[in-house]
């Protein structure tokens, strides 16, 4: 998978009233430092600007590099795989959620993924310097600018979650790669993905237009097309069960379906 993982289920942001921040500021590990195992009951949100940490997610694992905006949402588990990279820095924001946060989401309007590859997006570390800075300050126009400075800041993360939506079809293609023998089901998918499978369903067809089994064929044929090309040897009926179909009459039908020959023809071409 890419290291900004898709898999994990999404973060609802609530837009209708202003989120409180309990505080924010900057961390550095001189030394080489695991997260300690936590479950709060406030959002965090990290920014990596240097170094790289290892941290699961409810279960998921993600390797964080710098430019990677981490969300962790409030009563949500997580905690360090191993010890980061010495000199790790970056910036960290806790925010007490409202009642309309959900997770896990993708139904909100501000549904973004827990992990987001902002990095050369400098306005992000921007917002998170300006946070460090005005949440320290007991002046009224710094809380407002806050509210606003947060609401800048998820606009921001969303717009890098939805230009990162075409690495669904990146994760899709490496679990294709990964069961070359087998045709999953939606719902295997979808539990591979850790996405609900009408969530998965509905998110894919959106992006693409067409069904989770029917991008999946397409895969499955564009492989058997490089092994027919590149490796003559191999029998039809090999290369059916290599890919996972039943068999080869299988195979040959879903073949002609999709090019207007059958697979036998498509040789002598």
């Amino acid at each position: 998978m890419s290291k900004i993982s898709i898999s994990i289920s999404r973060l609802g942001i609530s837009m209708e009233q202003a989120h409180q921040i309990i505080n924010a500021g900057r961390f550095i590990f001189a030394q080489p430092h695991v997260h300690a195992a936590r479950t709060l009951d406030y959002h965090t949100f990290l920014h990596i600007v240097y170094g790289q940490w290892d941290i699961c997610i409810n279960g998921v694992d993600f390797t964080l590099h710098a430019g990677d905006t981490v969300l962790l949402p409030a009563n949500v588990p997580h905690y360090g795989k191993k010890p980061c990279l010495a000199g790790t820095e970056g910036y960290y924001m806790h925010v007490v959620p409202l009642a309309n946060d959900k997770y896990p989401c993708d139904s909100v309007p501000f549904s973004l993924p827990c992990v987001i590859n902002s990095a050369n997006n400098q306005h992000i570390q921007d917002i998170f310097k300006a946070l460090t800075q005005y949440t320290a300050s007991s002046e009224e126009y710094a809380k407002r600018l806050c509210g606003s400075l947060f609401d800048d800041l998820i606009l921001l993360l969303y717009e890098r979650s939805l230009s990162s939506d075409n690495s669904l079809l990146t994760v899709l293609d490496s679990i294709f790669e990964q069961n070359k023998n087998v045709i999953l089901t939606n719902e295997q998918l979808a539990s591979q993905m850790h996405y609900s499978q009408k969530a998965l369903e509905r998110r894919f067809r959106a992006q693409t237009g067409m069904s989770l089994h029917q991008y999946q064929l397409e895969y499955k044929l564009s492989r058997a097309i490089d092994i027919i090309r590149f490796y003559p040897e191999i029998t039809l009926t090999e290369v059916a069960l290599m890919l996972g179909f039943y068999d080869s009459a299988h195979f040959s039908k879903v073949f002609k379906r999709k090019y207007g020959v059958s697979p036998n023809d498509y040789t002598k071409s």
